[in-house]
């Protein structure tokens, strides 16, 4: 539910026509790579949580890093007008990057 309502708000944010066909086609335009990850992601989270305390920390960190690349990759598209290949890229680099500790960088609601 999360992840659905960002993907929706980043396309809302763009001007682009909202609806679940957008997000849809660009899923689907991200390839079987990204969709397989996400799958195998969400696999280890169910597993990890079998591990008391620290598989619900390594779940959440998992979850966190996920969400986070969908959203760095969603707006690459959306709002900067990237490529399906850009926003792959995107993806993948947050991913590899994982989540940040402080998603403003230390800055705090003004």
């Amino acid at each position: 539910p999360l992840q659905t309502l960002m993907l929706t708000s980043v396309v809302y944010i763009s001007g682009r026509p909202l609806g679940a066909r957008a997000v849809a086609e660009w899923l689907g335009g991200l390839g079987l790579s990204v969709s397989a990850g996400l799958g195998l992601r969400e696999a280890v989270r169910a597993l990890l949580k079998l591990i008391p305390g620290f598989g619900a920390t390594v779940s959440g960190a998992v979850a966190a890093t996920g969400t986070w690349a969908l959203g760095k990759a969603a707006i690459r598209y959306f709002i900067d007008g990237a490529s399906l290949e850009e926003s792959r890229a995107a993806f993948d680099d947050a991913v590899k990057g994982g989540a940040p500790d402080d998603p403003q960088g230390g800055q705090g609601p003004s």
